[in-house]
Order: C-alpha cells, then sequence, then structure tokens
C-alpha cells in the first residue's frame, strides 16, 4: 500500500469543464460549491464529506494551458496517493491527466526534479519533462 499523501493535486486535458464537475458529484454526492470565481481562469472552491472528513476541493478550470487542476486539500479520500486518483479519472473519463513523479513542498528549489511528471492516457504511462 501506498503512503498516503497530505493532499492531491492531478491536472486534467478537459475541454469541458463540466464533466470533472459531474464526475467529482458522482463520488462525493455531499459535494457543495462554496465559491465560483468567473474569468480566466475559472475556479470553483467545493467542500465534501468522506468517511466523516471534510474535503475542501479546488478546480481550477485552464490552470496550465488546456489543462484543468484537481486540488483535493485532504489526506481522507478515496484515493491514497495522485497516481489513484489519476488512474480513477482515466479510467472513467477517459481523458489524459499529468501528476506530479514525486512528492514536493514549497521550500525545493530544485527546478529539475519538479519538471517530472507522469503522463497517464488510456493507452499509457509514461514519465515526461513537463513545465509548468
Amino acid at each position: 500500500m501506498n503512503k498516503r499523501l497530505p493532499d492531491l493535486e492531478v491536472y486534467i486535458l478537459c475541454p469541458d469543464i463540466a464533466v470533472i464537475q459531474e464526475w467529482l458529484a458522482r463520488q462525493f454526492p455531499s459535494l457543495v460549491l462554496l465559491k465560483e470565481k468567473k474569468g480566466k481562469p475559472a475556479s470553483y472552491n467545493y467542500q465534501a464529506e468522506y468517511k466523516h472528513h471534510t474535503l475542501p476541493i479546488v478546480l481550477v478550470e485552464k490552470a496550465i494551458g488546456k489543462f484543468a487542476s484537481l486540488w483535493i486539500d485532504s489526506s481522507y479520500s478515496p484515493w491514497d496517493d495522485d497516481e489513484m486518483l489519476a488512474r480513477d479519472i482515466v479510467t472513467k473519463l477517459q481523458l489524459e491527466v499529468r501528476f506530479a513523479k514525486n512528492s514536493w513542498t514549497e521550500d525545493e528549489q530544485d527546478t529539475e526534479t519538479n519538471d517530472n511528471w507522469i503522463k497517464l492516457t488510456t493507452k499509457e504511462r509514461q514519465e515526461i519533462q513537463w513545465r509548468t
């Protein structure tokens, strides 16, 4: 079993943010939209309940190019790590998902390491360099 991360963050190549929002609502029937910021990029702050824990969730449309950012700011979720979350999204939505190869902290200065990502699709799992 993988070590559970304190939060999860993935980037989803998705032309329609509603697809991700609908998927989130299916994953978390208790999902509530707390705040919506219109503009470029649009962002959505949610709250959901999972096994008696509150999960803050942020979804940003076109956070990096055509990729939406999904951030679950809790260690209590159905997924232990970014890859498990990414695999679930790829399997259910058939979309490309990217996530950092290694967990990181804001204090890290090694930009070369921070550019190492995993690109996950229905056909492959590939390590890539992605400058965000």
